[in-house]
């Protein structure tokens, strides 16, 4: 108990001697994280079971915060059967994308809203084998109004 009195007391003391703003944002600092960007993409990695299991579905939000809608997203999975077509893509609305590839799997990411959000992703396994996604995704330039603000390539 005293050791932890002391380490509260140090604290207290430390931040004293920062002038009031610096210590208002020292007590609010959250982690930062690198910008996603097309020459720096941020990568997550999903594995979602067979479908037949509990755990078929998978649903995430990035760490990462956008503040403008237009996000770069590309999708990857294994594993791949001869009998696979390409993923299919459609627009969600003007934040967000729904990806599906017959009988497999079928997801969506989006982000939607004002101010800084994450982008949210959500994939389920219709196959009776495990799947893994490889998502990777950055902020976009900005595009003219009216288009689709987050593609899959």
């Amino acid at each position: 108990m005293p050791r932890l009195v002391l380490v509260s007391l140090t604290v207290v003391v430390a931040l004293s001697f920062l002038p009031a703003s610096q210590a208002r944002d020292q007590a609010k600092a959250v982690p930062r994280t690198a910008p996603c960007t097309p020459s720096r993409p941020c990568i997550h990695v999903f594995r979602v079971r067979s479908s037949t299991s509990g755990n078929s579905h998978v649903a995430w939000d990035s760490r990462p915060r956008f503040a403008q809608p237009n996000l770069g997203v590309s999708v990857r999975y294994t594993p791949q059967l001869p009998s696979d077509q390409d993923v299919r893509t459609a627009p969600i609305s003007d934040c967000g994308v729904h990806f599906w590839l017959n009988g497999r799997f079928n997801g969506v990411a989006t982000r939607c809203g004002d101010g800084p959000l994450p982008l949210h992703v959500q994939i389920a396994n219709v196959h009776n084998k495990p799947l893994r996604v490889v998502l990777t995704y950055w902020a976009a330039r900005p595009r003219p109004l009216n288009v689709a603000s987050i593609g899959i390539r």
